[in-house]
Formats: C-alpha cells, structure tokens, sequence
C-alpha cells in the first residue's frame, strides 16, 4: 500500500503467479502494453492472512484447479479503421454528391522508421487493422498509387489511441480534372458599313448626290473625291481629269450650278463629313472574343493508343473529371471539323498529379479562299462579272458580282471538298470565262483562284469590192441593239479593232455614214460578237459610184448645189468642234 512494486515480470503464454505475497492491499499495474494492445486498467485488490483475495467491486474470485486465487487482466486491441474516399465520376458530367470509398487504391501505414507495416489495395469497404499497431505509436498513411482518374493524396500522420478505442483515420483523394476548350480561330469580320443613300437623311445633299450618279460618279469614286478634298489634292486639273470619258448632259451641269448656287451642293458637303465619320467609327473592329465551335468530333487517345473518349463539342467547354490517370500523357485528337474549318494539329497533354484544373484548347483555323476575276493577263481585278460557286452537287453555295478587290468566303466552305467556280455573266467587253473547279485545302492556308476573262474582239474590214484591199476615208459606226452609236471612226489602210468594248453574245450594226469619193454607201451589216473570245470579223464592201455619160458641157465654177455640199461638210466640221469644244468645258 506503500506504492513500492513487490514483484514485476513480462508476461507469456502461461499464468503467473506470485507467492508469499503478504496480507494487505495491492495494485497489479500494468506498465507496458504488448505491440497491438493497450495497456488496461489498473486493478486493486486485497488479501487476508486466511489467504483470501478480494479484488475492488468484484463479489468472488476465481480460483483455479488448485484453489489458488486467479486475477485476470485483460488488454484491449490497438484498432484503427481506414477510410479512403472520394467523389466518384457518375458519368463524364456528373460527380457524386457524397463521398465514397474508393476503389483500386494502394495504401500502407509506414511507422516512425520508415517500415511499412500494412499494405492493402482499397475496396467499397473501409480497412480495419486490429492489434497490429502499437498504442501511442505514430504512424503515415501513404497512397502508393491511385486509382485511374485520381491524383495521389497527401500523406496523413495519425498516432494510435491508448486507450483501446477505435481510430478513424481518413484520406480522400482528389479527382483529375481536365477542361477541353474548342475554339476557332478569330476572324475579324469586316463591319457591315451603309452606303451614303442608305446613312443620309438630308433632302438637299440626297437631290445632288443622285444627281452626281447621273452624270456619270460612282458611289465609289464620290467618295475618293471627298477624301481627296480633305487631303488638299482636288483642283481645276484633278476635276476635269475626274469627267474624262463621262457621256456629260449640259442640262445636268447646268442644274447643279443652280443647286451650288442656293446652298444644296453644300448641304451634301456636311453630310458626307458626317458620313465620313460613321465610317470611321463603324470600321473599327469590335473586341473579339473566341468562341466554343460547335459541331467538331474529338477524341482523347492514351499512350498506347485505345482511345479513352470520344464526342462531339457544343457551346459549353468539356470538363474531364475522374475519368484521366495522373501522370499520364494523352493526345487530343480532332476527328472531324465543322463546315468551314480545317482540321487542328493533334495537341499532346500530361495530367496534372495534385488534382489542379489541366485547361487544354485547340483551336480550328477557317477555311479561307480568295477568288479574283481578272482580264486574260491576270493583273488587273475586273469588276461587274456575276459569279456564282457550286458544290459537287450542284448546289449554290455563293453569289456575287465582282468588284476591283478579291472576293473572300472565309469560314464556309468544307476543307477537302472540290466546288466549281463558274461565272454567269461577263461585264461588258469580256467573254464568259470557263468553269473552275478547285478543291479547298484541309491545312487553313488561303486558296487563291483567278478566273480571267478574255476580252471582246471584233476586226473590222473597210474594203473595195472590186479589189478586196482596204479602203481609207470611209466614216462608220457601230451601233448597239438600242441605237446608240458604241464607236465611230474613218477607215484606213488597216483593218479597225474594237476590242473589250463590245458585249459578247450581242448583235450590232455596222453602219457607212460617209463613203469615200467615187464609192457609194453600204447597205448596213449586222453582226453577233463571238462568246468564245474568238476575233469576230466583218467585211463591209463599197463599191464604185458609177459614172454617167454628160448631158451638159461641164461647167469649171461652183455651183449652188456644189455650195450647199460644201456648206453641209463644213458645218458638219464645226459642229465636230463644236462638240469637242463643248466636251472640254465640260471637262
């Protein structure tokens, strides 16, 4: 009762027993526990000297084959429950809601030396580890491998309960997680901008700007003009240079003095500084922003080539959760492109070990074809040709009329597919061209196709019926289906050329307005232009005046109708430059 220890020994596999034990009060006290048990409650008991033991709160005590009174003591188990959870992948897109326990985990409990002491590959239960680990002992929990879709959880020290109570050590791993972005490449579309008659709200600059396309301006030259003018580059010389070639009506020019006169002229002048601004602002691009690209087929592949995923994107990113081992490396595979873009190159990513979000993008470049319409030497862009460009089926996939750029289709047609360029009609002076059929590339590079038109050419032959040779002096004139003269000269030695000025597949007239001395007028001849870009020829015969026999000595003196012919030739003459001088006011 004193608290010296009377006797003390390491327990075995047989009972011990102590003798000649005094009578009095004692303590048998456990001092250290076996590995796996902790250590128990002390207990307190008595003994008589009639040899009689009473333990504390224990009304008999066993006694064994030889009456020998018998205490038991009785050691609990270390117990340690492992749990190793985490959120299991439901689908591609849906996790679980709660925690699980997760499957295919390899786990050891490795003690203070760095020996590992329990090994187990985790199931749908937890882990119980019973009378292994020592009471008070700490101990790691270490993940050696995760299952697939998972990264490595960190490592979790836990020391074992004394007291023989069960320890619940946790761990949960973190799921892989990879997004898949779709994206195309940016193309800044060029701004949809009004023309000046569809921004102007002014019924006085309206009024002169119609006027000014009358005459003869384009809205494209008006508005190189004003340009012109703000830079300080417009002059007599730089206006009358503008009219050259324009068919000038006096009466119009004469009309839009009286508008420069009451304030009209400069009413469109304000207007087109405004309008001149909306362009400027309207031009600017707006902030672009890439977007997901529908419609793309894409595969995840693993190293060993099994493809692990496969779908097709929509508008919202494809988020890859529990589904890739960490640490290893896959490829994302573009199977198929939208319509209007080119397959991506293949992109190669590792996944990340300590659970953070793998951002992965691949972006589609656009399908990009340039067509030019040019005349037959390929460097000059012609403008006014109706072009149309059809699929292998035949169906219309665009539509435009040519203009001095290049016309672009950028993001519409299907890489690796062949179309047909094929022009409806020529501008006037040029032949229809021959379809082409190009093949779009599959790489995002620009396909350049030029189409050239051959030009219109017609020879025209002036000659002698009797000779079959040129004849020089005779003025002629082609005249169109709506009579109106399209060109006018005087013959000569050589045959006359009109060439990318007449429409082809048309029908003109070819008409002698006077024939040359001592040859009487053709009748007229009419002709169609070749369609093929072929010389179409014509032939216009004269033949000679014939002479009659005298009636009359002749007389050497003018006479009156000799004055008249002469008068009617001069006054043709002046009205000639009357009309030239006329042209050059106009200028």
């Amino acid at each position: 009762a004193d608290g010296s220890i009377f006797e003390e020994w390491v327990s075995d596999s047989s009972e011990h027993i102590v003798t000649k034990l005094p009578a009095g009060r004692y303590t048998l006290h456990e001092a250290a526990a076996p590995e796996g048990y902790v250590i128990t409650t002390d207990i307190s008991f008595s003994i008589d000297k009639f040899n009689k033991v009473t333990v504390d709160g224990v009304e008999a005590v066993a006694v064994d084959e030889n009456g020998i009174p018998t205490i038991v003591m009785v050691d609990d188990t270390t117990k340690v429950e492992f749990s190793k959870t985490a959120f299991i992948a439901e689908n591609k897109n849906n996790m679980s809601a709660v925690p699980v326990e997760l499957i295919g985990a390899t786990m050891q409990v490795i003690d203070k030396d760095g020996k590992v002491v329990e090994t187990w590959v985790t199931t749908a239960a937890k882990h119980f580890v019973e009378a292994k680990l020592t009471a008070g002992g700490t101990y790691t929990l270490h993940e050696a491998a995760a299952p697939d879709g998972y990264v490595l959880a960190e490592d979790i020290k836990f020391t074992v309960s004394e007291k023989g109570s069960v320890d619940r050590v946790c761990i949960m791993d973190d799921t892989t997680k990879v997004e898949i972005s779709k994206t195309a490449v940016i193309v800044e579309k060029k701004p949809e901008i009004k023309t000046f008659s569809e921004f102007n709200t002014d019924k006085d600059a309206k009024e002169v700007y119609d006027l000014l396309l009358k005459i003869g301006f384009t809205p494209e030259r008006i508005h190189q003009i004003y340009l012109d003018k703000l830079a300080g580059k417009v002059d007599q010389e730089y206006l009358e240079n503008a009219i050259v070639g324009m068919p000038i009506d006096l009466a119009d020019i004469s009309k839009l003095l009286e508008m420069k006169s009451d304030g009209k002229v400069h009413a469109l002048s304000l207007a087109y500084k405004e309008y001149i601004k909306y362009v400027e602002e309207a031009s600017k691009p707006d902030e672009a922003v890439p977007e997901e690209l529908i419609g793309a087929v894409l595969q995840i592949i693993d190293k060993n080539g099994k493809i692990v995923d496969e779908w097709t994107t929509t508008s919202e990113k494809c988020y890859l959760e529990g589904i890739l081992t960490a640490g290893e490396t896959y490829t994302l595979h573009e199977v198929s492109a939208p319509d209007g873009y080119v397959l991506a190159d293949d992109i190669q990513f590792t996944v990340s070990e300590d659970g953070s979000v793998d951002s992965i993008n691949m972006v589609d470049d656009t399908t990009k074809v340039h067509i030019t319409k040019t005349d037959i030497t390929g460097d000059n862009e012609i403008p006014g040709a109706s072009m149309k460009l059809y699929d292998e089926d035949g169906n219309l996939i665009d539509e435009w009329v040519s203009t001095d750029i290049a016309h672009e289709i950028i993001g519409k047609l299907i890489a690796g597919k062949k179309y047909i360029l094929h022009e409806e009609s020529a501008p006037d002076g040029y032949v229809v061209a021959a379809d082409i059929e190009f093949t779009v590339s599959e790489t995002g590079e620009i396909d350049a196709v030029t189409m050239k038109d051959d030009t219109t050419k017609v020879k025209i032959s002036k000659r002698d019926i009797t000779t079959d040779e040129e004849l020089p002096g005779a003025t002629l004139q082609i005249i169109d289906e709506n009579g109106e003269i399209v060109e006018e000269w005087v013959s000569t030695n050589e045959a006359h050329y009109v060439e990318g000025k007449l429409i082809a597949g048309k029908t003109y007239t070819l008409r002698e307005i006077t024939a040359p001395d001592g040859y009487e007028i053709a009748n007229d001849v009419q002709f169609t232009v070749d369609e093929k870009g072929n010389v179409t020829e014509v032939v216009m015969y004269d033949e000679h005046t014939p002479t009659p026999p005298p009636e009359n000595p002749p007389h050497t003196g003018a006479e009156a109708n000799d004055s008249g012919v002469g008068f009617a030739l001069a006054a043709l003459a002046i009205g000639a430059i009357l009309l030239i001088a006329t042209r050059k006011k106009v200028k």
